[in-house]
């Protein structure tokens, strides 16, 4: 194990105030072609063109080429000069800044690196070294305070010292390392608690979009090595959640780790994107926003007494397959304390279509003044392609009045997946228009007998169809045969 001479628990964001190589990863983890990358800082106060300019390493000269961006760097604007730009951003995916390729291979061990403009004139001589760090830890090296250290990764932004960590700060008067700490020792260092800080997350995204997030990792004195990534509000947590190991002690390292999240209706504004593990955990702001108007089901009860009990089915899936199981998810919140029994099925008519119907219920005890997010699993067990309806009942506090929430769900084939979905596509894109036949799903409190209702095909395969008519057309020539011999016998 490498001993780490210095660790200071404060990330400092530092932006370097000249200088125009500002930043190089010369040795990634894993292979080096195609990952290797230098950053470009325009620390003047004018605009620089780097169309003309040349990228030398080691005294042999390499073009440039524009992928992303502008050749027009802006006073404190950035670019990264890199050697595959696809593997780049597959690496980056959410950096957008101003992205050149150049055809190039850093040495794992230091070189010397010149940037001449467009008259031949040296703009910056560098020669790095591996022995400032960086060498195949998942660190870069950069500028920090006029003086080069190894670095986390930070694409297109301002620099962030491996070993201080606060990236809240983006005062520039700030950002200036404390004095006053000194340097610890190894022994000291593996006293120290474990830190997690995320370093880069979109600020706003939509529901279902798949989103990237980079944080820093110091894994201190635990025996805990799992990292949890996900998203969540005070509510519910509306994504995928992700598990990363970090298992060795007194070390640290960057992850970048996607991170789904659901393709479902939820109220849109602000959450919070959560890494958290080794005992302790960063959370960023994200905004997210629904992509096409979402119709939920919501009802919300208030007695003489002002007590008020809210039931929600929040998500449910637009159609489902005979023989699979799917999910969906019921948001209830009340101000007393509340014991319920809840569960679902799918029913057409008379018939329940999902076995029996209280096969998936659940038992939930809440608190006063709680929300509770529940998923329900069910299942189309038997029955034909077609309209169909899904209800959750709710049995509060042992009354024998249940509530309830009915909407409508539609069930398909295997064979019909594909059919069904280019005709939700095509209707997506056609226009809207307002119709008196537009069906509205109404729910009603009720007892609990189970609503008897007329259902319609809303999707009928060719084959289906045939048959159909098959059927008319052959009633319909008995009949015209037997007119005819009628007709004929009287004559």
């Amino acid at each position: 194990m490498k001993q780490i001479s210095h660790f200071i628990l404060l990330l400092v964001l530092i932006t370097p105030s000249y200088a125009l190589i500002n930043e190089i990863m010369y040795n990634p983890v894993g292979s080096d072609i195609g990952h290797e990358w230098i950053e470009i800082y325009n620390g003047q106060n004018t605009q620089i063109n780097l169309s003309k300019w040349k990228f030398y390493e080691s005294g042999i000269n390499h073009g440039l080429t524009l992928k992303q961006g502008v050749f027009l760097l802006q006073p404190d604007d950035y670019a990264i000069i890199c050697d595959n730009s696809s593997s780049f951003l597959s690496a980056y995916p959410d950096f957008s800044g101003n992205l050149i390729q150049s055809s190039f291979s850093l040495s794992n061990t230091g070189e010397n690196l010149v940037i001449k403009n467009e008259f031949g004139e040296v703009v910056d001589n560098i020669i790095y070294s591996n022995s400032t760090g960086g060498n195949g830890n998942g660190f870069s090296i950069g500028l920090v305070n006029d003086l080069w250290k190894e670095t986390i990764p930070t694409p297109g932004k301002a620099n962030v010292p491996k070993q201080e960590s606060n990236t809240n700060d983006t005062n520039a008067s700030n950002n200036v390392l404390d004095e006053n700490k000194t340097n610890e020792t190894l022994e000291e260092m593996e006293n120290q608690n474990s830190l997690i800080q995320i370093i880069d997350a979109p600020s706003s995204a939509y529901f279902g979009d798949l989103i990237y997030v980079t944080f820093f990792v110091y894994r201190g004195n635990t025996s805990k090595y799992a990292i949890y990534t996900y998203v969540k509000n005070e509510d519910s947590t509306v994504s995928s959640k992700n598990s990363t190991h970090f298992k060795t002690k007194f070390a640290n390292s960057t992850f970048t780790v996607p991170i789904q999240l659901n393709s479902k209706c939820y109220d849109e504004g602000s959450y919070s994107i959560v890494v958290e593990g080794l005992d302790t955990k960063d959370e960023k702001l994200i905004s997210l926003m629904n992509i096409n108007d979402c119709n939920i089901e919501k009802i919300e009860e208030k007695t003489i007494s002002g007590k008020k009990f809210v039931y929600e089915l929040v998500s449910k899936p637009d159609y489902v397959h005979i023989g699979d199981e799917f999910e969906i998810q019921v948001r209830i919140e009340t101000s007393e304390d509340t014991n319920l029994v809840i569960w679902s099925y799918v029913y057409r008519g008379s018939k329940c279509y999902s076995g029996e119907r209280e096969s998936n219920a659940k038992s939930v005890s809440l608190k006063a003044g709680s929300t509770e997010m529940i998923t329900l699993k069910n299942s189309v067990i038997e029955g034909d392609p077609g309209d169909y309806k899904l209800k959750v009942k709710i049995q509060k506090d042992d009354l024998k009045t249940l509530k309830e929430i009915t909407t409508n769900i539609t069930v398909v084939s295997a064979e019909q997946t594909v059919a069904f979905q280019q005709d939700i596509s095509n209707q997506d894109k056609a226009p809207k228009e307002s119709s008196t036949n537009t069906e509205k799903t109404t729910n009603k409190i009720s007892g609990m007998k189970d609503v008897t209702c007329e259902s319609i095909i809303v999707y009928e395969s060719t084959q289906q169809k045939a048959e159909r008519l098959v059927v008319y057309f052959m009633l319909g020539l008995l009949a015209s045969t037997t007119i005819f011999l009628a007709f004929k016998k009287l004559n």
